[in-house]
């Protein structure tokens, strides 16, 4: 046997011995540099089967159906592709090798066979095959190195002195111990993942990003790990990368909330609003009474247009947590803008019980207050922002234009039909359809 057919035969073994979860994300990886355009995939047995097109330069795309199993193939592999669908191209991927009968059987169908040292050949062509050795290198290191590694209780020592320090935000310290930890154990998921949180709280991403790579070469099973690679491609602002991160995250973990919201977030953030809310529908599936979630609908539902739906979320969030500020306050901004103003000044002062000493949300009140021409009530507003905050912007400027505020003449109930239910200048007298009538009797 060459050295070549050993390292071969080492990288099929390593290929057989990923987990699931990996094996079909390098699958994936590989289907897309194939030029495959995958519309789904899904386990069958054991073998995992995938559908999509498959396009060619000068040519139309073509519908393919592929099947990937570890291990060798018999006739009846074969037939499972084939019962798949009737017209198609069909493509069959295997760790090992086709024995003869379903080498003739494949061929006979048209079937394209990829065995395994060709596989190995195509992992490489895409540059897809240095990923996988570095991780067997990382697997076969922690196997040599395990007699020689420290105690379990050094490495615990240590992990959680790094994990205390991070804690009470001594960085340089919890840095110096995960460094010690990963020196110790180069192959330790862990001690990377900590330095990964470290470097996030220096705000140093590149070095974040750094640091989940090479945790997730240790563990690319750990749908956490995706979601900080994830949040470290975001600050990056590397979002096509970010939202593949999550969806690794998800394929291992379909009901992972934290991956759904964070991909969620971003897409909205590229105005890919539709598919943001397609992802809080997933959260809120599970979790129909989360609040975060429910705002966030609601603010994508808010740049679609759709004002009445998004103020129901909005209502829903709230309701779902009273002390969820952030909500109540984007409620306020879309009730002023549906020109709802004292609902809008109802929920602020909701807002206010939880965030009394916020200059800014007075400020907010006082504004409001000073559109509806409520004189008394926008003049305690903004002097409750100088009392905050006496080197408030326009604090002064504002409350002074409040003091100096005419106020429309009260018209009595008895003046006319509406009861008392608007005063002169309220936007609801600018709709009432006896206005006129009201202006003459206001003169007198």
């Amino acid at each position: 046997m060459t050295e070549e057919d050993s390292g071969v035969g080492e990288m099929i073994e390593y290929l057989n011995d990923l987990k699931d979860s990996e094996f079909r994300q390098l699958f994936s990886r590989l289907m897309q540099e194939m030029d495959f355009s995958i519309r789904f995939s899904r386990k069958l047995g054991d073998q995992i089967l995938m559908e999509g097109e498959r396009k060619t330069e000068g040519e139309e795309g073509k519908d393919y159906v592929i099947s990937v199993k570890r291990g060798s193939v018999d006739p009846e592999d074969i037939q499972v592709l084939v019962h798949q669908k009737k017209d198609f191209n069909g493509m069959f991927i295997s760790t090992q090798a086709f024995s003869e009968e379903a080498q003739s059987y494949g061929e006979s169908l048209g079937i394209e066979l990829v065995d395994g040292g060709s596989l190995v050949q195509l992992l490489k062509e895409f540059s897809l095959l240095g990923g996988i050795q570095r991780r067997r290198d990382a697997h076969l290191l922690q196997q040599d190195t395990a007699r020689f590694l420290p105690s379990v209780g050094e490495l615990e020592n240590l992990m959680d002195a790094g994990v205390s320090a991070l804690r009470k935000g001594n960085l340089d310290m919890a840095l110096d111990y995960a460094n010690r930890v990963i020196k110790l154990k180069p192959n330790y998921d862990l001690a990377f993942a900590l330095k990964a949180r470290i470097m996030e709280n220096l705000g140093e991403w590149e070095e974040t990003l750094d640091a989940y790579k090479n945790a997730l070469l240790c563990n690319m099973g750990d749908a956490g790990l995706w979601l900080g690679l994830g949040s470290a491609l975001f600050n990056l602002e590397r979002h096509e990368e970010e939202l593949e991160a999550y969806d690794q995250a998800l394929e291992i973990d379909k009901s992972f909330i934290k991956a759904w919201l964070n991909k969620g977030a971003t897409l909205h953030k590229l105005g890919r609003v539709e598919e943001a809310i397609q992802c809080y529908d997933q959260v809120l599936k599970q979790n129909p009474k989360s609040a975060e979630i429910l705002n966030n609908k609601a603010v994508a539902l808010k740049a679609l247009g759709d004002t009445e739906k998004a103020l129901t979320f909005y209502s829903r969030a709230v309701e779902a947590d009273p002390d969820f500020v952030e909500a109540r306050l984007n409620k306020v901004l879309l009730l002023q803008d549906m020109g709802k103003k004292r609902d809008a000044v109802k929920e602020l002062e909701k807002a206010l019980e939880k965030r009394p000493t916020d200059a800014k949300m007075w400020f907010f009140k006082g504004s409001i207050h000073s559109d509806l021409k409520q004189k008394k009530q926008a003049v305690v507003a903004f002097e409750k922002v100088l009392e905050l905050d006496p080197k408030f912007k326009n604090g002064k400027k504002m409350l002074n234009k409040a003091k100096r505020m005419k106020v429309p003449k009260k018209v009595s109930k008895d003046d006319y039909p509406c009861f008392g239910e608007f005063e002169k200048g309220d936007e609801g007298c600018e709709e009432c359809g006896v206005r006129d009538e009201c202006k003459e009797k206001a003169k007198k």
